[in-house]
């Protein structure tokens, strides 16, 4: 535990965040192309089977679909005002769970993303950070 010997100071935001924040964003951008390589397989093989291969179209997108949701994510994570935590574990397993279309980046930006979530410096910033609901 040598390595959170200096506390954090009121505003400051922890190492980890900006961390998961790039790579959320290589994520994303690996889920865009990713996006573009099915894609473009896919229509080759329309192509050559005359329409037919048109019928795996949408298997092609959720990729695109992961990697708008991740840059949303990540731009509000580099911003003042973040996402619930909630939100970053569902991209988390989202990114865990994009290794069904070939996407390893996105496992190891998940596996990373869900043990730093699971961090109390993260935790307790994210507390912090949190807007406050009054309930009448």
């Amino acid at each position: 535990m040598e390595q959170y010997a200096t506390p954090l100071q009121p505003n400051e935001k922890p190492g980890q965040l900006t961390a998961m924040g790039v790579l959320i964003l290589v994520s994303g951008l690996t889920n865009a192309g990713l996006f573009l390589a099915w894609g473009g397989a896919i229509l080759t093989g329309a192509v050559a089977s005359f329409g037919i291969g048109l019928l795996c179209l949408p298997c092609a997108l959720p990729p695109i679909a992961l990697a708008v949701f991740e840059f949303i994510v990540a731009a509000k994570l580099f911003g003042t005002n973040p996402s619930s935590m909630n939100t970053h574990k569902i991209v988390a397993i989202l990114e865990i769970v994009s290794i069904i279309f070939g996407n390893v980046v996105g496992l190891v930006s998940g596996i990373l993303a869900l043990v730093w979530l699971n961090d109390p410096r993260v935790r307790d910033w994210f507390n912090r950070t949190a807007p406050i609901v009054i309930q009448q």
